[in-house]
């Protein structure tokens, strides 16, 4: 089971996204501030992690570089600004939303890949 990690300061918020992520088969940890989840990622790892911009916007405006420092598998950010999603290297920009199907089907996309890229060659 692919496991998220979802930093989300509101927590009807985050029982939402983690109860719909639970419900698409995905193992989900929960954090409501970057400081936590980086002690957290410092000698685990997951297969993505999963923020709302402003959550950790809150702590540092440049939090993605933070996060690289002990994380380097695929980010997920939603976003409540309006716009189409956009995706910069190794970070997929999602709009903030109740509707959680584009935010399941990236994840979907971004476990599928993470996955693939771990058999070793030529095990099928």
């Amino acid at each position: 089971m692919a496991q998220i990690l979802l930093i989300e300061k509101d927590l009807s918020v985050s029982r939402l996204y983690k109860e719909e992520m639970e419900e698409a088969g995905f193992q989900v940890l929960v954090f409501r501030g970057l400081s936590d989840a980086m002690r957290f990622l410092q000698d685990r790892s997951v297969d993505v992690l999963v923020t709302d911009e402003s959550t950790c916007a809150y702590f540092s405006p440049c939090w993605l570089p933070m996060v690289r420092r002990v994380y380097s598998g695929p980010v997920v950010a939603l976003s409540a600004r309006q716009g189409r999603p956009r995706t910069e290297k190794g970070c997929c920009r999602l709009p903030k939303s109740s509707n959680l199907e584009p935010l399941i089907n990236s994840l979907k996309k971004s476990t599928l890949s993470t996955h693939w890229g771990r058999l070793p060659v030529g095990s099928a």
